[in-house]
């Protein structure tokens, strides 16, 4: 008798889901990531319980009708990718297939989508990966998806999730990937009906970074030089010498607007700051690097989290060449404040530009005549006080010009 069994295809898809979906912030990921893909200008993600109980995302992208939403829940069907060229050469933020039919295997799903120019969209409600109802629906245009009772069918995972206040805080620390990577995007995150923020579309990185972490920071960050003419391109900013952070959280580096972790990026970054960086602190950097989408294979991990580059010794050389130049044009800019301004050619102070006159004494004068005799003094020696020789005397040019050899070179910080 056969030991080797071909699994059910749910069972199947519970366990694909374990490597593609960890938390309820990889839900979000996975969804904001294809509502990006997807054209959306704004979207929005409400939580209850951390995500543990409701997760919805709403876009205006650009919708599904009702072939591509029921195809969209079959495992391995996407939109990213057609051939095995393409995988090569991925530019868009989803790929694999797997996210949307891993999420409803493990929870009860709905999903709601309208195209913009049609007259009705769809609904469709999935309950642990079983398709229920699929029915016409009245949507604003764009796609809605509702994730309720996260692993509810799989209790050895659910017991393995954290306190509802750690999962909101994960889930709203990828939602600040996200829209840092994109800050053309408007996003707005609500918690147990409460809002937490609210982003506008953004002009630049500069203001979306000052709306997520205030001015303080962004006053003492630097903006990075872009590499003209180069196959890699870098820019972003990053902080000054000297401010740091105990772990990563704002060491943030999108390599064609995704978030990844590389160990390649990480020792770059270190390398670049050198000894502006002390032992045992991070960096805080919005680095984005633009590259060929050849030259990267993000088809490395199931979340999408690493990424390997095909020439990593390039990738490092032009990250440690933006970092030090930053850093060098910053620290000129400090040292400029700290030195004395240049006479300005043409001014004379009109008090040196002429002799002081003389001034009468006697009648009608301010100072008046005096006819007291003044008591006259005489040099006496003292012969407490130690001879000055001559030689003594012509030394001191020579010891002036020895103390103007030293000069200030710096300021100690503490």
């Amino acid at each position: 008798m056969s030991r080797i069994r071909l699994l059910p295809e749910i069972l199947a898809s519970q366990v694909a889901a374990g490597e593609v979906i960890e938390r309820p912030a990889s839900v979000v990921k996975e969804l904001v990531e294809n509502s990006i893909d997807a054209g959306a200008r704004k979207i929005e993600v409400s939580i209850r319980r951390g995500g543990i109980s409701l997760i919805r995302v709403v876009d205006d992208g650009s919708g599904m009708d009702r072939d591509d939403a029921l195809l969209s829940l079959e495992r391995h069907a996407t939109s990213k990718i057609r051939t095995a060229n393409d995988l090569a050469a991925i530019a868009t933020l989803g790929f694999r297939g797997e996210a949307l039919p891993s999420i409803a295997s493990i929870s009860r799903f709905r999903l709601t989508t309208r195209e913009p120019d049609a007259v009705a969209g769809t609904e469709i409600i999935v309950v642990g990966g079983k398709i229920e109802t699929v029915r016409d629906a009245g949507e604003a245009p764009g796609t809605q998806i509702e994730v309720r009772s996260i692993f509810y069918n799989l209790p050895a995972r659910r017991k393995f999730l954290r306190s509802e206040n750690t999962e909101s805080r994960n889930l709203e620390h990828q939602l600040h990937l996200q829209a840092t990577g994109h800050p053309e995007i408007a996003f707005a995150f609500v918690r147990d009906e409460r809002v937490v923020f609210q982003l506008p579309a953004a002009p630049s990185l500069v203001d979306r970074i000052r709306d997520l972490h205030g001015k303080e920071l962004v006053d003492r960050l630097l903006p990075v030089e872009e590499t003209k003419n180069a196959r890699i391109r870098v820019r972003g900013l990053i902080g000054q010498a000297g401010v740091s952070r105990q772990t990563r959280a704002q060491q943030l580096v999108f390599v064609n607007g995704r978030a990844v972790e590389n160990a390649v990026l990480s020792a770059a970054l270190r390398e670049g700051y050198h000894t502006a960086l002390m032992k045992g602190q991070f960096p805080v950097t919005f680095l984005f690097l633009d590259l060929d989408p050849a030259a990267v294979d993000v088809n490395v991990h199931p979340a999408k989290r690493e990424v390997r580059f095909r020439d990593p010794n390039g990738v490092r050389e032009a990250v440690v060449a933006a970092v030090r130049r930053t850093l060098e044009s910053g620290r000129s800019e400090w040292q400029q404040q700290f030195r004395a301004p240049d006479p300005v050619a043409g001014i004379v102070d009109p008090g040196l530009s002429r002799a002081p006159e003389a001034v009468p004494i006697g009648p009608g004068s301010p100072i008046p005549a005096t006819t007291e005799a003044l008591p006259s003094f005489r040099a006496q020696p003292n012969e407490s006080l130690p001879s000055i020789s001559a030689s003594a005397w012509n030394d001191q040019p020579a010891a002036a010009a020895r103390d103007r050899q030293f000069q200030i070179i710096g300021v100690l910080n503490k």
